[in-house]
């Protein structure tokens, strides 16, 4: 059952505000990347059908729709796209040699897909905005706090968060916006990101969102342990040089033989002209290396 029969509805259901009213934009299909409201993404334009959507949302208000989809869609074939998609507007067109564009996007909001149609060779879609419930009544707030504190321990753990990210999720109210922010910054893998956009309850969007904040944070202090690991073995191992060569250089100070510093090399030729029992003679040798 393609998107179509899936998410059509009466256009003529009541009065709608202006939030609510269906919007017809270009359509812009991608695999294995989100963008999500408030956040910006650059996106590479190589099939033809993608130009004509880029020079459409050019020609009007530079807005546009991105829908997500798992499979190559080499024919309008919606049957693929998920049901929750992002209104973006272009920020900026680059063209590129053998007939490809490299576009930057910004998240607008998140739109339900409602009807899609061809014309003149373009795809447009009409939309309808989803709706979300910013309201901090339990047990929201609680989540929402939760989440910030956990974010915050992460931050201490990734370093490379810019501070200026950490102050903004701090000080953000709204827990859609939260975690539209979140869902931006984590570098999880798009297959783990993907339920937290397609989520339209507030709830459940700050719970799998505190997961994935989870995961990732012991991903990083998994690779913060094993970082100290190894820099502690490369600290070992070069505090060992050093010594070794503080040792030669005192011996050169000392006016001893490079090649045989601690002299046990001549002490080994002496012990050896004596003749001594086998017994003796292996005891030695043990004692020498270890002296040497």
């Amino acid at each position: 059952m393609g998107i179509l029969d899936r998410f059509q509805k009466d256009a003529k259901q009541g009065n709608k505000t202006e939030e609510e009213q269906q919007t017809n934009l270009p359509f812009l299909p991608v695999s294995d990347v989100i963008l999500f409201p408030g956040s910006t993404l650059p996106l590479y334009i190589m099939k033809p059908q993608g130009q004509k959507t880029i020079d459409e949302s050019m020609a009007g208000n530079r807005k546009l729709v991105i829908g997500y989809h798992d499979k190559d869609l080499d024919e309008l074939d919606f049957s693929h796209i998920y049901p929750v998609a992002t209104e973006a507007r272009l920020v900026q067109v680059m063209k590129l040699p053998n007939n490809t564009s490299r576009i930057l996007v910004e998240g607008l909001r998140r739109v339900y897909p409602k009807a899609l149609h061809q014309e003149n060779g373009k795809i447009l879609v009409e939309t309808e905005p989803v709706i979300e419930d910013n309201t901090l009544s339990d047990p929201i707030p609680g989540l929402l706090r939760t989440l910030k504190e956990d974010f915050e321990l992460y931050s201490k753990v990734n370093k490379r968060l810019p501070k200026e990210l950490v102050s903004k999720v701090k000080e953000h109210q709204s827990p859609n916006g939260t975690i539209d922010l979140l869902g931006s910054s984590l570098n999880s893998p798009y297959t783990e990101k993907l339920p937290i956009f397609l989520e339209t309850n507030t709830k459940q969007r700050l719970e799998q969102t505190a997961i994935l904040l989870q995961t990732e944070k012991e991903v990083w202090d998994l690779r913060k342990s094993i970082a100290d690991k190894v820099k502690k073995r490369m600290e070992d191992s070069q505090k060992e040089y050093f010594i070794n060569e503080q040792i030669k250089e005192m011996h050169r100070e000392l006016g001893k033989d490079d090649e045989d510093p601690t002299g046990i090399k001549e002490l080994e030729k002496r012990f050896l002209e004596k003749n001594l029992p086998q017994e003796p003679a292996e005891r030695f040798k043990i004692e020498s290396k270890r002296l040497s």
